[in-house]
């Protein structure tokens, strides 16, 4: 069997076992919730950590885990950094007595990549960055298979920051599923830039969009929905599968035409050149500048103006999430509830 190094990856039976001492994961939220509970099933002593009144004590302790202050979180041996990218400065003042030799270990690059949280010299500085969400990570845990992550090491102040890190990656199951070296800062643009450009906001703009030319020509909602939004599932799990060409190869002539007649209408020049635009404004840290700026202002009642925006993000009051709300209440969906068909 070729090696770790020689395979360009690392995989559980690459991984040490090791005995990380005390972890304590601070936050309990989308990924902080999957951590504890992989690293309590795999036999670790953890804890969640979290401030004084916290509305996510009750969470942990019903699923019957340790839950400490962050004071008491300070002695630990592993640190996992799961609280919210915007709330780490406000966090780091918490942990100015943690001891010599201990393991910090961030879930996403940002907030030490753009030096929003000062490292201790005396400390082991790590990345783990799950591929996908903390419910995919506690998921493929449970069915005896892990999430693939991304690994750094920023500072190795024991000299076995490596070791530790890959011990911690067997624990979370995320070494089933194959591990890749990256660095700090690549995690955060890449991660930033996929989000924005594909995921979380080209995609729905995109959907959107269609949605809107379709029912601005007189087309029924509901089936400008199914169209757009809901058959992009079944093309993107043969994407996942398969890789483009590969989605491509699976679908009629006619959609094959016309995705080589409307891609590049849809996706020109103007685009590309929007996208390079903006993957300048993240590579600079000018768009984690304003993300603080913002969510700063927000705590302190300043700035009004993500709040409405995050509003309408979220909103249902909408033709577009009413048509949503149609089709998945009156149709069988597979994995919606009621017989796939």
């Amino acid at each position: 069997m070729k090696g770790a190094e020689e395979r360009g990856g690392f995989y559980e039976e690459d991984c040490p076992v090791l005995d990380l001492g005390r972890v304590a994961v601070l936050g309990f939220g989308n990924q902080g919730r999957a951590h504890a509970l992989n690293l309590r099933d795999a036999g670790a002593d953890v804890e969640v950590a979290l401030r004084e009144g916290s509305p996510s004590a009750d969470a942990a302790r019903a699923e019957h885990l340790s839950v400490c202050g962050f004071d008491e979180a300070a002695g630990a041996d592993v640190l996992v950094w799961a609280v919210p990218d915007e709330a780490v400065p406000d966090v780091a003042p918490f942990f100015k007595k943690v001891k010599d030799g201990r393991l910090w270990l961030f879930l996403h690059g940002l907030a030490v990549t753009w030096g929003w949280i000062t490292l201790p010299e005396n400390a082991d500085v790590v990345l783990l960055a799950p591929q996908g969400p903390g419910g995919a990570l506690r998921n493929l845990y449970l069915a005896g298979g892990g999430l693939p992550a991304a690994l750094a090491v920023e500072r190795n102040f024991t000299g076995s920051a490596k070791e530790r890190l890959l011990a911690y990656a067997r624990l979370v199951g995320c070494a089933r599923g194959g591990l890749l070296w990256t660095t700090f800062r690549e995690e955060t643009v890449v991660d930033h830039f996929g989000e924005q450009a594909v995921l979380c906001g080209g995609v729905p703009a995109l959907v959107r969009a269609a949605w809107d030319s379709l029912v601005g020509a007189g087309h029924d909602p509901r089936l400008a929905y199914i169209e757009c939004l809901m058959q992009l599932k079944l093309l993107t799990d043969l994407v996942y599968e398969r890789g483009t060409a590969g989605m491509r190869g699976k679908i009629s002539g006619t959609a094959l035409y016309g995705a080589a007649t409307g891609g590049g209408d849809v996706i020109g020049p103007e685009t590309k050149n929007r996208l390079r635009a903006l993957l300048g404004q993240i590579e600079s840290g000018a768009f984690a500048d304003r993300w603080l700026a913002v969510s700063a202002a927000e705590g302190k009642s300043g700035k009004p103006d993500w709040p409405r925006e995050r509003e309408r993000l979220l909103g249902a009051a909408d033709p577009f999430e009413e048509a949503g709300r149609w089709v998945r209440e009156n149709l069988r969906w597979p994995g919606l509830g009621g017989e796939d068909r």
